[in-house]
């Protein structure tokens, strides 16, 4: 049995010290996640 999932949201909000990303899949369940932002390259905390 595949335990893959079709995504089909995903919304990413960065800010200043935390980063935080919000992923949908085709049934409506949700994952939320939080990663530090580093300050002087906002792409960090993204990745």
């Amino acid at each position: 049995m595949s335990k893959t999932k079709n995504l089909v949201a995903m919304a990413f909000d960065t800010g200043y010290t935390m980063s935080d990303t919000f992923i949908i899949d085709e049934k409506g369940v949700f994952i939320v996640g939080k990663a530090q932002t580093a300050p002087n390259n906002e792409s960090e905390g993204i990745l």
